[in-house]
């Protein structure tokens, strides 16, 4: 159907969350990276992530009471397949490759690098409803 009125607001605001997070992330690493190897930045980060997901997907479990299906998931192979790739084939690894592109660049063209998937994906979700 396409159009300006198809273009989800929530959407829109979890991009501009990750775009905040991840200059924040930049920022972060520019500033230890003298004291850290880009694997340790990344067990970091991954690490730090992973307790923040965990923490709001048990609270939203005990607060909409439904905490039991959400760990029911885990039983599925697909699901597990999809955690095993997404967690450890594309955020691990994405995630080692930025921490040592900040590591070893210029602030501005590391984060330029960094942030450009968060641009296309903006890009692509505020624009192309409006030509669609």
């Amino acid at each position: 159907s396409g159009g300006v009125e198809s273009v989800d607001l929530r959407g829109v605001i979890l991009i501009a969350l990750s775009a905040i997070s991840m200059a924040a992330n930049v920022v972060f690493i520019r500033w230890i990276r003298s004291d850290y190897s880009p694997a340790e930045l990344s067990f970091l980060s991954c690490g730090v992530g992973f307790l923040i997901y965990t923490v709001v997907i048990l609270v939203w479990g005990v607060v909409s009471g439904n905490l039991g299906e959400t760990f029911g998931l885990v039983k599925e192979p697909a699901f597990l397949g999809a955690m095993l790739y997404l967690g450890i084939g594309c955020t691990s690894l994405t995630t080692l490759m930025n921490s040592y592109v900040v590591k070893h660049l210029e602030a501005v063209k590391a984060s330029v690098t960094s942030c450009i998937g968060t641009v296309v994906t903006g890009v692509q979700t505020c624009a192309l409803p409006i030509f669609l």
